[in-house]
């Protein structure tokens, strides 16, 4: 499980089942939580996803 923090940018939203991919690999979003309820920040838990054989 991996937590990504970001500033709270109007009109996206960010979901479950979204995905996040950055150089160090591609990670589903298990949870958003909005930091304090001030909709300044919010907090993404992932987890990687790895691809599978076959």
């Amino acid at each position: 499980m991996r937590y990504f923090g970001f500033r709270n940018i109007p009109d996206l939203t960010i979901k479950p089942k979204m995905f996040i991919v950055c150089d160090d690999g591609r990670y589903e979003v298990v949870s958003v939580d909005n930091v304090k309820n001030r909709n300044m920040y919010i907090e993404v838990l992932t987890k990687k996803v790895v691809a599978s054989d076959g």
